[in-house]
């Protein structure tokens, strides 16, 4: 049996190990622009219709910096055994993981998960062909992959607090193992136990929203900018 029954339930689960290391300012999952009536925002301040807000952004995580906010979304694939085969292609969210840049983030990952069921075998034929497609042609979205496993034998802990009462703690969701692959012509992927900020990790890595670069027309930048903008105040996000 898979560890979670859907993506969903998986990306509701990272949602709250983001929010635990206490690194994020703001994490929201399933996030669904058009809920905040982007038509009404875009009437009275541009006076036009408002873009389309696809695709929906399961993860979305801010940090603050002394330049102001740095916005990202991750989109999540979860595979898991369905036959002898995995539940997704190798090519999974990457059209979605780029369609987010149009939100003005600064940066768009693309995380792939793989259940515990699933051989490494078949994770590495996955995540070589995946990387090989977005090193070469230079995607400009970062890219993980993990492993899940779950935890096994933990009990729950129990701490005192300073009002003498007990207070019992497990390891929220499973463990999750980050993948490496070295490129361009390794066949393999290894496991990597000793990372213990498994979200910090990438096997490809891009920085810089081309969408806000010299080469993007002036009405493009604008209207990616106005997006970015129209997060910030729905989200309450400050910009300093």
């Amino acid at each position: 049996m898979p560890i979670y029954d859907n993506e969903k339930e998986l990306v509701e689960v990272l949602g709250e190990l983001l929010k635990s290391t206490g690194r994020f300012r703001e994490v929201r999952t399933c996030l669904n622009l058009s809920a905040f009536k982007p038509e009404n925002h875009w009437r009275k301040w541009y006076d036009s219709s408002e873009p389309t807000f696809q695709p929906e952004i399961d993860i979305l995580i801010a940090e603050s910096s002394y330049t102001g906010p740095i916005i990202k979304s991750i989109e999540v694939k979860y595979s898991r055994r369905k036959g002898g085969k995995l539940s997704d292609s190798f090519y999974a969210g990457i059209e979605q993981a780029i369609g987010t840049l149009r939100f003005g983030v600064d940066k768009a990952l693309l995380w792939h998960f793989f259940d515990q069921e699933v051989e490494l075998e078949l994770i590495a034929k996955f995540v070589i062909t995946c990387h090989r497609i977005i090193h070469t042609l230079e995607l400009p979205i970062s890219y993980s992959a993990y492993f899940l496993e779950e935890f096994e034998g933990i009990e729950e802990k129990w701490y005192p607090l300073p009002n003498r009462r007990m207070i019992g703690l497990k390891p929220i969701g499973p463990r999750i193992i980050p993948l490496q692959h070295y490129p361009p012509d390794e066949e393999k992927v290894e496991k990597l136990t000793h990372v213990v900020k498994w979200w910090e990790h990438y096997i490809y890595s891009k920085d810089k929203n081309p969408f806000f670069e010299e080469h993007a027309s002036y009405r493009v930048r604008e209207e990616v900018k106005r997006i970015r903008e129209y997060i910030e105040v729905s989200l309450r996000i400050p910009r300093t």
